[in-house]
């Protein structure tokens, strides 16, 4: 699992969309600004025809602290099986599948779990 937190409202929370090259903070409780010291794992992949299920994330791993930067590569994609008539451009959902580039490794992350980095974090 990669974010014990992740809750249905924030699956289906409309999220700005992020851009390739942005730098990103990996967030574990979007509701909160306090520090947050859990240790997550993201994978190389999230599989996106079967997401959520109980064996959705596959490859190598990295174990990362909530509020680590993280750098966005590219949008991946949406899980085939969210309701796909979903108007939300593609990137903008909570479930949406970010690549990242975090501690040298490349990782899969749900949209839910990053925020635009800022001068305060």
């Amino acid at each position: 699992m990669i974010c014990s937190n992740v809750m249905l409202n924030e699956w289906t929370t409309e999220f700005s969309i992020i851009s390739p090259g942005t730098l990103v903070r990996v967030v574990c409780d979007l509701w909160s600004d306090e520090p947050d010291n859990r240790i997550i794992t993201l994978y190389e992949t999230i599989h996106l025809e079967t997401f959520p299920a109980w064996d959705d994330f596959f490859g190598k791993t990295t174990d990362v602290k909530c509020g680590q930067h993280a750098l966005v590569l590219k949008t991946v994609g949406r899980p085939y099986r969210i309701n796909p008539n979903v108007e939300i451009p593609l990137g903008g959902w909570g479930v949406d599948v970010y690549q990242i580039l975090i501690d040298k490794d490349i990782r899969n992350i749900l949209r839910c779990q990053i925020q635009e980095s800022t001068n305060e974090h």
